[in-house]
């Protein structure tokens, strides 16, 4: 009966122990499935960006950023006009004064005018335009010879220092034309237009808001290249310089 009993709980613990590996191999099974089930999951899921992909987007940032940059420019475009036109100050004058004009063998004073057209378009810097003419130098059935600039026309920059609310200095640099006619008694008037460089100094005190004068010395183009036999027959133009006063009216 013992050796019964102990083949009995033998077989018992036999049976026992294969359920439990048929259990745990069941688990065993189960886990790998769920596991493969969750990588197929997975595998499904995720998604890679294609290198294509990656591409387009980073070309669509780059023209975000241009335009970007294009707008920003425009804009910075748009407020240095702006502060260019808040700084500008518009003006017209009339300046009168005594001219020098050199013919290259004389020099004869006479007096002379010229309109004036500028901007001054910042602290530091304007522009200004001339338009003007002189009198006639000598008499008639005299032997002095008879110059005059028929008319005259200047562009200028205008570098400047305000001293203090009232006080201004500045000078000019720029090109200069003159159209100048000579003659001599028995010869016939010969004409001439020369074109050349042009400079000056000046200083401005502003009366008002609206109003100001000045003095002002200038010069326009280099001595002609003539003698005193060659200009009866082959004029080669004036040169001039100028002491002037002024009034502008700024706008």
């Amino acid at each position: 009966m013992q050796a019964s009993f102990v083949l009995t709980f033998k077989s018992l613990a036999d049976r026992v122990g294969r359920a439990q590996c048929s259990k745990t191999r069941t688990h065993h099974n189960d886990f790998h499935h769920s596991i493969s089930h969750h990588r197929e999951s997975c595998s499904v899921s995720i998604q890679f960006p294609l290198p294509w992909s990656a591409s387009i987007s980073k070309s669509k940032e780059l023209s975000y950023m241009t335009k970007t940059f294009k707008i920003a420019a425009a804009t910075s475009l748009l407020l240095a006009c702006a502060c260019t036109a808040q700084a500008s100050e518009p003006y017209v004058g009339l300046g009168v004064g005594a001219f020098n004009l050199g013919s290259g063998v004389t020099k004869k004073a006479v007096a002379g005018g010229y309109l004036q057209l500028g901007d001054d378009f910042s602290e530091y810097l304007g522009g200004e335009v001339r338009i003007g003419t002189t009198g006639k130098s000598g008499e008639e059935l005299t032997l002095q010879p008879r110059m005059k600039i028929e008319y005259f026309g200047a562009a200028y920059l205008k570098p400047k220092y305000q001293f203090n609310d009232q006080w201004m200095g500045y000078a000019l640099l720029g090109i200069a034309t003159l159209r100048s006619s000579y003659s001599e008694t028995g010869l016939a008037v010969q004409k001439k237009t020369r074109t050349g460089y042009a400079y000056g100094l000046g200083v401005q005190y502003r009366l008002a808001d609206e109003y100001s004068i000045g003095l002002e010395y200038s010069h326009m183009l280099s001595k002609p290249k003539t003698n005193a036999t060659a200009i009866k027959t082959n004029f080669q133009g004036l040169e001039a310089s100028s002491l002037s006063l002024s009034a502008k009216y700024h706008f």
